[in-house]
């Protein structure tokens, strides 16, 4: 439960208040598991522990509307139907919903939904393969370095949005409508992007295999 001090001023002097802002937070234990679904519009975050933990903060009924289990080594953080259409609706005050996972392994694939925020420790993804679908909207954070990176971006969707210490020796890239992808550290960039997608590349970065199309580009000016 979370306070906060609205104050209103009325004529001949200031009234001042408490709102209380209630909410729910619910801990989950689970399995072991190496890839993250993340589902329409929540917020989340991975790090690194002793235990495999999902930590949810949010509204009662917000919490009430989601799905967590791990099937077939992935985690998958969802909304159930009526969630899902209040998110995609507008509905943010009522249905926001927090994620904040704790694994003791490491993170192969990850499936970021429509909206969703997500921020990965470099502790957290795996050293020799990551291969994350972006959909539209959503936003990845992720630090760390991994060997194969494979990239399917959809429209809007945004990978490290700024200057991050992420590497990849190999990158396999489909990027769509304004999707922006920062792989300033990089060794090799291969794939397509097209309208108005940008990749952020280093100098020193092989992009000679990447077809660009319809106004699609490379850049190096984000990386320093």
């Amino acid at each position: 439960m979370h306070n906060k001090l609205i104050r209103g001023c009325l004529v001949g002097g200031c009234l001042v208040f408490t709102a209380t802002i209630f909410s729910a937070e619910q801990l989950l234990e689970v399995d072991d598991f190496t890839g993250l679904s993340l589902g329409t519009g929540i917020v989340g975050t991975v790090s690194c522990g002793n235990t495999n933990t999902v930590t949810l903060i949010g509204n009662k009924e917000a919490l009430e509307n989601l799905h967590v289990t791990v099937v077939n080594s992935e985690l998958a953080i969802e909304r159930k139907s009526r969630g899902l259409l209040n998110s995609l609706m507008g509905n943010d005050n009522n249905t926001a919903v927090e994620a904040n996972v704790v694994t003791r392994g490491q993170i192969a694939t990850i499936d970021a939904s429509t909206g969703s925020v997500l921020s990965v420790d470099g502790c957290a993804v795996n050293n020799s393969v990551l291969e994350i679908d972006a959909s539209t909207g959503s936003t990845l954070n992720v630090s760390g370095e991994t060997v194969n990176l494979t990239l399917d971006m959809s429209t809007g969707s945004q990978f490290n949005t700024k200057t991050s210490d992420f590497s990849a020796e190999v990158v396999e890239l489909d990027m769509s409508t304004g999707s922006t992808a920062n792989l300033c550290k990089s060794k090799v960039i291969s794939g397509s992007a097209s309208t108005g997608a940008v990749i952020y590349a280093g100098q020193d970065t092989n992009v000679s295999d990447v077809s660009l199309s319809l106004g699609a580009d490379t850049s190096s000016r984000r990386c320093q």
